[in-house]
């Protein structure tokens, strides 16, 4: 079936029916939501205003964690809540790692000292780290290195002054791939999904309940009406709209902070390992990662009034990662490593009356809020991390509201779709079976038990490259949009095939190949792929001047 019919009869149907669920939100916390609630037996709708997954969800630093920084925290000023966020994340960490091995993995960082305090003070908060997280954590264990020690794990490492530091291990993954990975999982357990379909507005009835939720589709501008007994609001940073439509008057209880990263070249480091930077002038700690196709830098603290603007990286936040990083580098670290940028609004939940603490004060736990009479849950705040967690208690009010006694979730041992039932090949086996460069073969083994339909694909249809410094290839697009409904040059280059993420310029001589591809799959006349192909190649720029970066001058 074309996906444009596809799409229409999904829109048709969700029209026809009433859902015991519609969730609002297609990012982590609300696919997530849409797992648990379809284990759960319910009959669920899901509707995002953009792009699963375009807001913060894949603008994270991409670890798996507890938050090292949280522990700290939680014993400075013998905070229980501080204390739980972080048990709870690190025993959520074990079930990320093993529910979906492919895209996620152990990550090995090291946290330089300049003293030998500053060594056994890490070092015991690290083996505490490793304690909390209990008897399910695999991960390798905390070790305290000298300086020699220290410079092996991390090569890059500024010597100057340097004791040595703690080597403590987390996990690491592809936030975009694994929430895709949760919207197929959702998709084939029944959840009907819509991208690009913004909730307007609600009906109520004589009670004040939410009966009927207003839609309009920015795709072909269709409005329609889906039926629901229970909404559960999922939106993020953006969660105070949706709570004010169904409540006007409310008090607001969104503090968005906005994080940005930066993307160098993947050879900018040598080693595996990464870099927790523990003090900057903010408050907040500094990674320094190898990821994927990249090495990662992040992230800033800057809280944002705007929510509903989207976040962008402006060049005073690079030159602030720039100035607080490269102390610790051994190398030099110029505007012109900088290959990409990415920023995202973290959704911080401020407590009812108390909105004078800074944002790097508030604390990433999350809140099940009911707005009973409506019909109405709003599930507020929470990390990446505890995306299951939140999902297990948001369904459990869910239920409740619907007059059923909670479930046991299912969902801490569940495969998520793409989850391979063995070890995987090796790559050199692939390459050579299918005639693949071996790059490429490599990057198959990210789609984990699909690999190989990815391959016969590729077998099928060729193997063109978007660009040839990187795997990603144009027969994967087709298969993007049939299992998750991609729909923009954007759609895949920033989140189904992260060219962007990794290397702006990459991503902009791609944009027409791209555009050409979706044309095809979606009869796009010759003028349309010109024009989509060129409104990408805007995006790009526009990304690039505002984070006052060369790479197109």
């Amino acid at each position: 079936m074309h996906p444009t019919e596809a799409r229409q009869q999904l829109q048709d149907k969700q029209y026809q029916q009433e859902f015991d669920l519609l969730i609002i939100g297609g990012g982590a916390s609300g696919l997530g939501a849409a797992v648990e609630a379809s284990q759960r037996g319910l009959k669920v709708a899901l509707v995002e205003a953009g792009d699963y997954a375009q807001g913060a969800s894949t603008a994270s630093t991409k670890l798996i964690h507890g938050g090292v920084r949280y522990l700290e925290k939680a014993f400075k000023e013998l905070d229980r809540g501080q204390y739980q966020l972080v048990r709870e994340a690190l025993h959520e960490r074990s079930r990320m790692l093993q529910n979906a091995p492919h895209l996620g993995w152990p990550a090995r960082l090291l946290i330089p000292a300049y003293s030998l305090w500053e060594r056994v003070y890490y070092g015991a908060g690290c083996k505490v780290y490793d304690w909390t997280a209990g008897r399910g954590n695999d991960l390798p264990g905390t070790g305290l290195l000298n300086k020699a020690g220290a410079l092996k794990a991390f090569p890059e490492l500024n010597p100057q002054n340097l004791s040595g530091g703690v080597l403590y291990s987390d996990g690491q993954f592809d936030d975009a791939a694994y929430a895709l990975a949760l919207l197929r999982t959702a998709r084939k357990a029944g959840v009907l999904c819509l991208n690009y379909a913004e909730v307007q507005g609600f009906e109520r009835d004589r009670t004040g309940k939410i009966q009927r939720t207003h839609i309009r589709s920015s795709l072909n501008g269709r409005s329609w009406e889906i039926r629901a007994k229970v909404i559960l609001n999922c939106t993020g940073a953006q969660a105070d709209r949706i709570r004010l439509l169904a409540r006007p008057g409310t008090e607001t209880r969104l503090r968005p902070s906005k994080g940005i990263h930066l993307m160098l070249d993947a050879d900018y480091l040598t080693g595996s390992t990464g870099l927790l930077i523990p003090k900057t002038a903010d408050g907040r700690v500094i990674f320094v990662l190898p990821w994927r196709h990249g090495t990662l830098i992040g992230t800033t603290d800057t809280e944002t009034e705007d929510a509903q603007a989207v976040p962008q990286s402006t060049a005073e936040d690079v030159q602030y990662l720039i100035a607080q990083t490269q102390p610790y580098l051994s190398k030099p670290l110029r505007l012109e490593d900088v290959r990409s940028v990415f920023a995202g609004n973290r959704p911080l939940v401020a407590a009812t009356g108390r909105k004078g603490r800074r944002t790097e004060a508030l604390i990433r736990n999350h809140e099940v809020e009911v707005f009973q009479a409506e019909g109405l849950i709003s599930l507020l705040g929470g990390k990446w991390t505890t995306y299951r967690q939140m999902a297990e208690e948001a369904l459990d009010a869910v239920e409740i509201q619907l007059g059923r006694t909670p479930a046991t979730s299912s969902t801490p041992t569940l495969k998520l779709a793409g989850a391979p039932n063995g070890p995987l090949p090796q790559a050199e086996g692939i390459a050579a079976q299918y005639r693949l460069p071996l790059a490429v073969a490599r990057h198959l083994l990210h789609y984990g038990g699909d690999w190989q339909t990815l391959a016969q694909r590729m077998e099928t249809q060729g193997c063109e490259q978007l660009h040839p410094a990187y795997p990603y290839t144009v027969a994967e697009i087709g298969w993007w949009v049939e299992e998750t409904q991609a729909a923009t040059v954007e759609d895949i280059l920033r989140r189904r095939l992260p060219l962007e993420l990794a290397n702006l310029k990459a991503s902009h001589a791609a944009a027409p190949v791209v555009a050409r591809e979706l044309g095809r799959i979606y009869n796009w006349q010759p003028m349309d792929v010109d024009w989509n192909a060129a409104s990408y190649q805007m995006h790009a720029e526009r990304v690039a001047e505002m984070a006052g970066l060369p790479i197109f001058n």
